[in-house]
């Protein structure tokens, strides 16, 4: 019986190490970490593209164009994703005032490279969306981080994977008028 049992266990034990013959290669998989934010630029009140001039100090004025102005991005990512834009003291979405916000992605209104326009009111209000009126349907007011003129600011974007993912923040400083 003794004898019976060794002979199973041998051919088992053969039959598991020839399957594999000693050559399988295991390949990592890639993790996804989210969306990867490649660009965030604004053509400001003046038309100043931070895209292109990198020195330049950004403004936005509600006198200049009526107040608006854009704010462009440039994602990879290989799932939807939402984008959130705020303003804030600081380079941070940490208690910043949302402006606008959207959900991107392959046949969404916004994809890889999206644009939003967006408008600063003489009354201290801003918003932004992908059109003229998602952006006066958005518009916040900014008062609260307004101390002197013109004041220094940020506005700040986030790009996350709707799945949890990740998220990636980026900055851009601007002077508002």
């Amino acid at each position: 019986m003794k004898w019976f049992q060794t002979v199973i266990c041998s051919v088992l034990t053969l039959s598991l190490i020839a399957c594999d013959g000693g050559e399988a290669r295991h390949t990592a998989h890639e993790v996804y970490d989210g969306p990867i934010l490649y660009g965030f630029d604004i053509y400001d009140s003046f038309g100043i593209d931070s895209g292109e001039d990198h020195s330049s100090p950004l403004q936005v004025d509600p006198y200049e164009n009526g107040g608006w102005f854009e704010l462009y991005w440039d994602v990879e990512s290989s799932r939807d994703y939402t984008v959130v834009l705020g303003i804030n003291d600081s380079p941070s979405m940490r208690g910043a005032t949302i402006i606008g916000s959207d959900l991107c992605g392959a046949g969404l209104s916004c994809g890889l490279i999206s644009t939003f326009v967006c408008r600063y009111t003489l009354d201290s209000f801003l918003g932004c969306g992908l059109v003229d009126e998602e952006a006066e349907l958005n518009l916040e007011p900014v008062d609260h981080l307004l101390f002197e003129f013109p004041q220094p600011l940020y506005i700040n974007i986030e790009v996350c994977d709707v799945a949890g993912g990740g998220c990636e923040p980026a900055s851009l400083p601007v002077w508002l008028y």
